[in-house]
């Protein structure tokens, strides 16, 4: 049993019906489908669909290649995969499908069968099942990509006259983004490589490691993890790594043939996977993420992660972990760190961490060490090498399923040292054997192995105790259903072990161990999973329930494989039972929440998960009625193993409730059959304490009160009971107030005769349990054989009648053998077909017997559609219903509205409205529509549209109604009120801008806006004045108006609204200063005036600007006339590069937001020729080795040395004074320099600029085609602790950027536009940031403190 410590997320781990590791076939030939929905047409050119599939090194769209490239690349040309291509236009729109649960698919075939008569040559069969392998849709519409599938019996024509199945393929939705493969290979990933996602931070996240992992960019996906590959056999070289021989392996970057293996020595389907990663091809830098380089380490477990063995003949998921290289597992602790779970620059090894486990918390599944030891990881390159270095000894420590050995695992020792080991048994178990290298040796805990050499095995395994201790009073262990007499429980203190083979909590029976203590009431319970395994199915959590039968109803919170936490429920008994009744989202991120807890009010059960036992988070709040005796306690199952079971460890067990009153219903008893309609019903009732008292017992019928008795000995006799299925329950309230529920009996009345058998037509829930042909109208055919069996968790059937019915009976016959689905079902009837409105005529209240049931139904309203619904979970499941009744000669009543005038409306006096109505009547026609003011007859319309029109109205406040009548003399009523006539008073207007006595600086710009009413009409327009001249109106809300380029002076400023009667408002005035604008004020700091520099110079140029009546929009430097630089915030700086010799003449220039300008100017900075200070080559060619130093001169007294490169080159190497370029293919004009701290001196640069020599080109024959330039974008600040921020040169444009730190070693590489944010993930140094745009190249340098 191990420790559950890691967070796994949610995720549908599906055996497929493959034979294990089956291969895929060399040549798939498919059918990619262009789908065209209404309001979302495909509009993409046939050809260029064909090309993004099948076109050979295709580099259209900006893609990295087709479909056929990908997998062709990944599988190491091992798999070609091409398709057809075809278009399709279907009838309605996607929301349609979707809204309507429709498959279109299945239309999508039929017109391709319709379109395309003569088929498809060579289709590949799935080596499985024979259905077509690949069929691929795509679609401009927005949705959800995923795999999809046919209905079964949908074929497509195949090499002319055979056919092929379509069974599952795949949607990739587009939208309006450009035709890509990502989604595309994603989601073939699914339907013909068969592998589930691996994005589920809860089971195996491989972030933006992986095609599956949902990983890739607008350019292509990410590759497809080694893992898959091998599984597949695409991988030709599997290089096994060992733990006993110290030997170095050498890895090529990107490799798709090769891998490295190091495999578990106590488990075969247990391995680590070693590769390494370079940015190329389709390893790609994505867009917003630190995408490292470096080495992987994978583990993989082929048995998707169970600690309990799978079955061979499954093609099983791979369980597949990146271990990463920070000894974190951000990317499966998604709770706790989202942001963190696609993967981060840290992850590979090489860069961060050079060794292995060094560490690391990753173990073995059974928590055994690895057992390897691996250094001298290199730096990320090409290539890659480890070292593995021999164990001297190796002891291998081993345990059964039963309890423990530590340490465990693979382990290395020295020659002649002594191990100890620790033996801990599960509760309930004591040690067996221990041998040592297979032989028995004395039982001693702990064991110590002494002078050890060579190889040597421990292994212990354990036996259950032969006597149990008793459990602790209230504690009681119950058989809920057929369970494993192998099954048991153990204790010690406030901890329960719990081992069991049980398979079954839920469906309509459970069949599982309970460990649980009775309660009466409410209470709160708590208990902490301190240990259990992983199986097949499993569930392992806290549960109430009403009583111990199989079928009892219970809510549950647990913890499942790999998937979070859920709630259960059997809201009734015998009913099915629900997982995640809400269908809440993300419950994955409660993997590590191994704390439950159920609150208990009444019949509300609230569950709640948490980390600590503190900090709880509420998963669910159920409505469950239940008996106040109920039963709480711990469950488990697991897949009903023969020889693995489910254990788990419970402990720091919390219990607390409130003593209630009891009550129980002593007759009748559950499964009482009637023979007449009078049912006498007894009952005893206890208070909650022994001083209380009675007040009441209600007795119901479900949940309809039927009687009461307050005096003992408690009873009812419920008379003129209807036919059918009853659940009689009981209610107490004692002296205190508290309420408590008896347990329900079931009992059965006969049924009246039953009238007049209903016909109609079947209406419903469209379609069948997979594709069966149970559909809808099964349940009406007459055949109690034949049944009802949707696609839909809640479904319904029903009929349509040619005339309104009062049902009176209603006759059905379950589902052979589930009859316990039926339970919470509803028969209902509506006058709407769509049961928008609904009456509940007979409730399921309990599983029905297995032949005719019946109901006497109390209704006396007439339906046009009746039907039965399922509860959630059942899927339909009714053989057959017969409705009866009578047939109703009704008149419904017509409909109308009064449209015009609405309630609360105004109108100015004297007033002329018309009336106006639609009225309609559904089984006659409308003979008129009369209109009234207040109770007066205003007058009528007999015919459509329906209007009168009243004059003249003087003030008042009104009420008008429409009364319509159809031709059998029905009416209806529709009244507005409160609809105003007013005396015309003058509108409002108010000034919002400018406010008063503001003030502004010439040349202003003033924006005036402003808001204007009129109580009994409306505004015709506002008019803006500047003084007495009119300078605009505006005739709609908002009021506004703007002035331009005003001189300095005093404005006043007015605005004057008109209603639509054209009377004029009051002004409102605003009084404005506009005032003269100071020019700001700037000085250069730096340098100052008697500064000087040697060439080639860096020069740092400052200044301080301020504006005393605005802000500093801008500072420009300049050297000369020429603009150099420019800097939006303060402080305000650029750093002037490679200066050259000269004598110059700086300037700045402050703007300011109304566009006053000041300079300030340094004259006379000289830059004089540097003497030799860095020695070495004048200049460099291609594919060279050259190597400069520090003069000696300037190495005195010096402390550190700090070079770094601009310009291109294959590797630099700096070593104290002195410095190594490997200069490669692309060589071109650089600067070198050196940065050095003195002990008595201030830290100086020096510089020089090796060009390119004068000769031949060398090595590489392709054109060098950047262009360097000097810098124009601006970084600040620089230096920086945190990150800076460059503001690149055209921000219009988007730029690749490359950042190498001061090795040469490239370690970021984006695009980006507008600007470009650096530094908060790297370490302290310099680094050089070369950014591309337009094939233009400038290079900065950028310091980290």
């Amino acid at each position: 049993m191990k420790n559950t410590i890691l967070l796994f997320c949610s995720i549908l781990l599906y055996q497929l019906s493959m034979a294990q590791q089956v291969s895929i076939p060399s040549i798939i030939k498919g059918v990619t489908v262009m789908v065209a929905f209404q309001g979302a047409p495909m509009n993409d050119p046939i050809q260029e669909v064909d090309d993004l599939m099948n076109k050979q090194n295709y580099t259209g769209n900006e893609q990295i290649g087709s479909v056929r490239d990908y997998f062709y690349t990944q599988t190491s040309g091992k798999v070609t995969i091409t398709s057809t291509v075809v278009k399709v236009t279907l009838s309605k729109s996607f929301g349609y499908y979707e809204t309507n649960k429709l498959n279109y698919v299945d239309e999508a075939i039929d017109l391709v069968n319709q379109n395309y008569p003569n088929g498809f040559l060579n289709l590949t069969p799935d080596p499985v099942d024979g259905k077509l392998l690949h069929i691929n849709f795509i679609s401009r519409a927005t949705g959800r990509s995923s795999t999809n599938g046919a209905s079964a019996g949908k074929f497509i024509k195949n090499n002319t006259t055979s056919q092929i199945e379509v069974g599952q393929g795949n949607m990739t939705f587009l939208g309006s983004s450009s035709l890509n493969i990502n989604t595309i290979c994603h989601e073939m990933g699914h339907s013909v490589m068969g592998w589930t996602d691996y994005y589920a931070t809860a089971f195996s996240n491989l972030g933006n490691y992986c095609v599956m992992a949902s990983a890739g960019t607008n350019n292509a996906p990410m590759p497809i993890n080694p893992a898959l590959r091998m599984q597949r056999h695409w991988i030709d070289n599997v290089i096994s790594v060992s733990g006993t021989t110290t030997q170095t392996y050498t890895l090529t970057a990107n490799s798709y043939t090769t891998i490295h293996k190091y495999t578990n020595p106590n488990n075969p389907k247990e391995y680590l996977l070693f590769n390494a990663y370079k940015i190329d091809g389709y390893y790609q830098s994505i867009m917003g993420t630190n995408t490292p380089e470096g080495l992987a380490i994978w583990y993989v477990d082929e048995e998707t992660g169970y600690d309990a063995p799978l079955n061979p003949n499954d093609d099983n998921q791979y369980f597949i972990r990146l271990v990463q290289a920070d000894n974190k597992d951000e990317m499966h602790d998604e709770f706790l760190v989202p942001s963190d779970v696609r993967g981060d620059f840290e992850d590979l090894y090489g860069s961060v961490n050079k060794s292995f486990p060094n560490g690391t918390p990753f173990r073995w599944k059974d928590g055994g060490e690895f057992g390897i030891n691996i250094n001298n990881i290199s730096s990320p390159g090409a290539t890659m090498q480890f070292t593995v270095t021999a164990r001297p000894n190796t002891i291998v420590a081993s345990s059964d399923i039963n309890g423990n050995i530590s340490p465990k695992g693979t382990l290395s020792v020295a020659n002649g040292q002594s191990k100890t080991f620790n033996f801990t048994p599960n509760l309930g178990y004591e040690i067996d054997q221990v041998k040592v290298n297979g032989f028995v040796v004395a039982t001693a805990n702990p064991f110590v192995l002494s002078g050890i050499s060579g190889t040597k095995t421990v292994s212990v395994t354990f036996k259950r105790k032969a006597t149990q201790a008793a459990l602790p009073t209230p504690w009681q262990k119950a058989a809920i259903g057929s369970v494993n007499s192998s099954d048991f429980v153990a204790n010690t203190g406030n901890a329960y072990y719990l081992e069991t083979y049980s398979d079954a909590v839920g469906n309509g029976a459970d069949n599982f161990t309970y460990l649980y203590q009775p309660i009466n009431g409410d209470g709160t319970f708590i208990v902490h999973l301190a240990n259990y395994n992983t199986v097949q199915n499993q569930r392992v959590g806290l549960m109430i329930r009403e009583s111990l039968e199989p079928n009892a109803t219970f809510a549950a919170i647990t913890k499942t494989n790999m998937n979070g936490a859920i709630t259960i429920q059997r809201s009734s008994a015998g009913a099915g039972t629900i997982e995640n009744p809400n269908k809440l989202n993300d419950l994955h991120l409660y993997e590590l929440h191994n704390w439950l807890k159920i609150e208990r009010t009444g019949d509300q059960i609230k569950s709640y998960v948490s980390r600590d036992g503190s900090n709880w988070v509420k998963i669910e709040n159920q409505t469950i009625s239940m008996s106040s005796k109920a039963y709480v306690g711990f469950f488990a199952k697991g897949n009903g193993y023969t020889t693995y079971p489910t254990k788990v460890l419970f402990d720091n067990i919390t219990i607390t409730s409130t003593p209630f009153p009891t009550v129980s219903i002593t007759s009748p008893t559950t499964g009482t059959s009637y023979t007449s309609n009078s049912v006498t019903i007894t009952a005893i009732a206890a208070p909650s304490v022994a001083t209380g008292s009675i007040t009441k017992v209600d007795f119901y019928d479900n949940t309809t009160l039927i009687g009461s008795d307050n005096t003992a000995p408690y009873s009812f006799v419920w008379n003129n009971v209807s036919g059918g299925i009853h659940a009689i329950v009981a209610k107490t309230t004692d002296n205190t107030g508290k309420v408590a529920v008896s347990s329900k009996v079931i009992t059965t009345t006969p049924c009246n005769s039953a009238g007049t058998k209903i016909t109609g037509t079947v209406i419903g829930t469209m379609g069948s349990w997979n594709n069966s042909g149970n559909t809808r109208d099964k349940a009406f055919d007459g055949d109690v054989n034949t049944f009802f069996d949707a696609n839909e968790s809640v479904a319904w059937t029903g009929l349509s009648l040619s005339n309104y019915y009062n049902v009176t009976n209603i006759r059905y016959v379950p589902r052979q053998d589930l009859a316990s689905r039926m339970v919470g079902g509803k028969f209902q009837g509506s006058t709407s077909e769509d049961f928008s409105n609904y009456t509940d005529l007979a409730t399921v209240v309990a599983a029905p017997t297995s032949g005719w049931n019946c109901f006497d139904v109390s209704s006396t309203v007439a339906f046009k559609y009746i039907r039965y619904i399922g509860p959630e979970g059942a899927v339909g499941n009714v053989a057959e219903i017969e409705f009866y009744g009578t047939i109703q000669t009704i008149n419904i009543a017509p409909t109308v509205t009064l449209t015009n005038p609405v309630s609360g409306s105004n109108y100015a006096a004297p007033a002329n409205i018309t009336l106006t109505a639609t009225a309609a009547d559904t089984d006659g026609t409308i003979a008129r529509v009369d209109f009234y003011r207040g109770s007066t007859l205003l007058g009528s319309d007999n015919t459509a549209p329906y209007s009168f029109v009243v004059n003249g109205i003087t003030a008042s406040v009104n009420t008008f109604t429409a009364v319509a009548f159809d031709d059998k003399g029905a009416s209806a009523v529709h009244t507005v009120n409160n609809v105003a006539i007013l005396a015309n008073a003058a509108p409002t207007v108010s000034l919002t801008s400018p406010v008063s006595n503001s003030n502004f600086t010439a040349p202003a710009t003033i924006s005036l806006s402003a808001t204007a009413s009129d109580a009994n009409g409306s505004i015709w327009k506002v008019e803006f004045y500047n003084g007495s001249t009119l300078i605009g109106t505006d005739y709609n809300a908002p009021y506004e108006y703007t002035l331009f380029s005003l001189s300095a002076g005093t404005y006043s400023i007015i605005a004057i609204a008109f209603d639509d009667a054209g009377l004029a408002s009051q002004p409102s005035i605003s009084q404005v200063n506009v005032i003269a604008n100071p020019a700001p004020t700037i000085t250069i700091t730096s340098p100052t005036a008697s500064a000087a520099f040697i060439a080639p110079a860096t020069i740092n140029i400052t200044a301080d600007a301020a504006d005393a009546n605005g802000t500093v929009s801008k500072v420009e430097f300049f050297s000369g006339s020429t603009l150099i630089g420019t800097d939006f915030t303060a402080p305000y700086s650029y750093t002037w590069s490679n200066v050259g010799v000269g004598n110059y003449s700086i300037t700045a220039k402050a703007t300011d937001n109304a566009g006053a300008y000041t300079y300030s100017t340094i004259m006379g900075v000289p830059v004089t020729a540097s003497t030799a200070t860095i020695t070495g080559p004048a200049c460099a060619n291609n594919n060279t080795t050259i190597t400069y130093e520090l003069s000696a001169a300037k190495r005195a007294n010096a402390t550190s040395y700090g070079w770094y490169f601009t310009g291109s080159t294959q590797s630099f190497i700096p070593s104290g004074y002195h410095t190594t370029l490997n200069t490669g293919n692309y060589y071109n004009t650089g600067q070198l320099c050196v940065g050095v701290s003195y002990s008595n001196a201030p830290y100086t640069t020096y510089c020089i600029t090796i060009p390119k020599c004068n000769s031949a080109r060398e090595g590489n024959t392709e054109e060098w085609s950047e262009v360097f330039v000097e810098t124009k974008s601006i970084v600040y600040p620089n230096p920086f602790t945190g990150e800076t921020t460059i503001h690149l040169a055209n921000n219009a444009q988007m730029a690749t950027i490359h950042v190498y730190n001061a090795q040469g070693i490239l370690v970021e590489a984006t695009t980006a536009s507008g600007t470009y944010t650096f530094g908060q993930n790297v370490a302290s140094g310099m680094y050089v940031v070369k950014i591309n745009i337009d094939n233009k190249i400038e290079t900065l340098k950028l310091v980290k403190e």
